[in-house]
């Protein structure tokens, strides 16, 4: 009988709470069963046969877990022997090292042997991250190069799946360091894979993760999710995230449900890359680059200092004209003078969709669930581990740590507070490529992305926009800084 110990290390100078998610093998597995532990800075715990122990179920399948700091996990799936146990250990994987669409991981030292009673055979699992169903394909090969098949599989949402002795859905013949190559065809699809070669006599099993080629051959450009932390007045701090360069589709296919007509698919290109913070910007930031708290009368204001911040103008942020000459009074202005720069400015129409879909193509970077409705209010547990919308809304916006961030790190790009961002509105974005946009040259009304609390799903996607007046100030609005390389 197998069991499996996971062990978790809390890396971080900080406490840190995790959730862990159990996936069973051949589900889908949308809504699964949570555990959260809190752990001190420093703090190790292991969970000895944790699937029973923790989730109290049988089975094979996979653990994702989500904290808000650094961890170390590690974990030992195992089998008690004469001897005492066999088994192999098996690290932890980042979200970033996910395997992506238009990518391929590979592996190698792959055997399988004609007997069932010596030499080795090799088996393929697969863990989709996807919110979505995924294709995945896996072609094999022969030590010599030979292509022997490729195989098809389907992945339901975050499914686990582990095809067992995989070469032999190919060949009837033995393979000596063969080799395969796994991808998805699937826009927006992630998933992870791995190859387990066991040992047939004993039943020992060496694992070896897919690694991405084009990571191995070149140096990568900053990995998704490297942070910045800007140091404020008062020992306030705030962090920013790296947000790559690159070619996506910004707006939304006429076939996405809860689309609107000022979303005009279209390719951009970012020439460069950028920092965006990582959360909204909150009153005790707000206070320590101003120098004092919010005041208006637009709303009942709360001001937790771990808010965000919100009752604020498109003007009382940036001012200016172009989004990227924020007035010395400006919340920016300050921020860039605080800090000797002029780096720093609210992101573009286009750099904040291009954040928040964080390599996706989906509603939702966390992908989309069709039995959740867009256009009211139910409740969906997909929706509820990754925004604030009218489907779990308390009246006002949360602290930022109460939902899942997508997978570049952010928090709370689609629900939560609508945001500022520097461009004015146009409801025709046009269907021609473009690069760098940044919008009209004037209008009435400014952009604001991403939804807010008490907002049905279809108005918290990646691609929904709307327009309002700059001199405005709501409760539903607040903004989070970009900074420029």
């Amino acid at each position: 009988m197998w069991k499996t110990d996971l062990c978790v290390r809390n890396i971080g100078v900080d406490h840190a709470t995790i959730r862990m998610f159990f996936l069973p093998k051949g589900s889908d597995n949308t809504s699964v069963a949570e555990f959260e532990k809190y752990l001190e800075a420093s703090e190790q715990v292991l969970f000895e046969d944790f699937i029973d122990g923790i989730f109290h179920t049988v089975g094979s399948g996979a653990v994702l877990i989500h904290s808000n700091g650094p961890l170390l996990v590690t974990s030992r799936t195992f089998s008690l022997a004469p001897e005492g146990t066999y088994g192999q250990f098996i690290g932890g994987f980042s979200l970033s090292d996910a395997i992506a669409h238009g990518e391929d991981g590979r592996m190698i030292q792959l055997s399988r042997s004609v007997s069932e009673e010596t030499g080795f055979r090799t088996n393929i699992g697969f863990a989709s991250v996807a919110a979505t169903s995924i294709s995945v394909s896996v072609e094999l090969f022969s030590g010599s190069g030979a292509r022997l098949g490729v195989r098809h599989y389907s992945l339901k949402p975050f499914e686990y799946m582990q095809r067992n002795d995989i070469f032999g859905e190919v060949t009837e013949g033995a393979v000596t360091n063969g080799a395969a190559v796994v991808s998805t065809s699937t826009p927006g699809g992630r998933f992870f894979s791995y190859a387990s070669v066991v040992d047939n006599d004993s039943g020992d099993p060496y694992f070896m993760p897919a690694t991405v080629s084009d990571r191995v051959s070149s140096p990568p450009p900053p990995p998704f999710g490297e942070e910045i932390t800007l140091a404020l007045p008062g020992g306030v701090e705030m962090d920013l995230v790296h947000i790559p360069k690159g070619t996506f589709w910004m707006g939304s296919p006429p076939d996405e449900r809860g689309r609107g007509t000022d979303e005009d698919l279209h390719k951009v290109t970012l020439t460069r890359g950028y920092y965006l913070g990582k959360y909204e910007v909150t009153h005790a930031q707000w206070q320590a680059v101003m120098g004092a708290p919010i005041t208006s009368d637009c709303g009942n204001l709360a001001l937790d200092p771990n808010d965000p911040v919100y009752c604020v103008s498109w003007n009382e942020v940036c001012g200016g004209v172009t989004g990227e000459d924020c007035t010395a009074e400006s919340f920016l202005g300050r921020l860039n003078q605080h800090l000797g720069t002029n780096a720093f400015r609210l992101p573009t129409d286009a750099e904040w969709e291009r954040a928040a879909r964080a390599g996706t193509q989906t509603p939702f970077s966390f992908g989309d669930n069709l039995s959740c409705s867009v256009s009211d209010c139910s409740f969906c547990a997909l929706f509820d581990q990754h925004m604030v919308w009218c489907g779990n809304d308390n009246g006002h916006a949360e602290e930022a740590i109460t939902r899942l961030p997508n997978s570049f790190g952010l928090y709370d790009m689609h629900g939560n507070l609508y945001e500022w961002t520097a461009d004015w509105y146009t409801p025709s974005l046009g269907t021609h490529e473009q690069i760098d946009p940044t919008g009209p040259p004037s209008g009435p009304d400014r952009v604001r992305r991403g939804g807010y609390y008490n907002l049905k799903a279809r108005y918290c996607r990646s691609a929904n926009r709307a327009g309002r007046y700059p001199a405005s100030r709501s409760p539903t609005i607040g903004f989070r800084p970009a900074r420029f390389e």
